[in-house]
């Protein structure tokens, strides 16, 4: 997230709960803590926080300490656990 200065923050916390993560095909998905689903491009977290940091997003799941990150370039959408959606990249063009 932005401050009214234009300047990110240094951590954001946007969400906590289940969600899921639906990435582009060639994200990769090695790096993940035990206990998350993983289907063909979408990671379930069944409760978590997301953290929004300089680039990208940091994801802590089921009371994992280490948090796992993907760039922004990597994540198609965010949704909470009912569908919501928490966030959705843009097009900037």
């Amino acid at each position: 997230m932005y401050t009214s200065t234009g300047r990110s923050s240094e951590r954001y916390c946007g969400y906590n709960g289940g969600f899921s993560i639906t990435v582009i095909p060639r994200a990769n998905k090695k790096h993940l803590p035990k206990g998350i689903k993983i289907t063909e491009n979408m990671i379930i977290v069944e409760n978590g926080t997301i953290y929004e940091v300089a680039g990208g997003v940091q994801f802590y799941a089921n009371g994992n300490s280490d948090p796992f990150y993907y760039s922004i370039c990597d994540i198609i959408s965010v949704k909470d656990s009912e569908g919501n959606l928490l966030w959705n990249k843009k097009p900037y063009w």
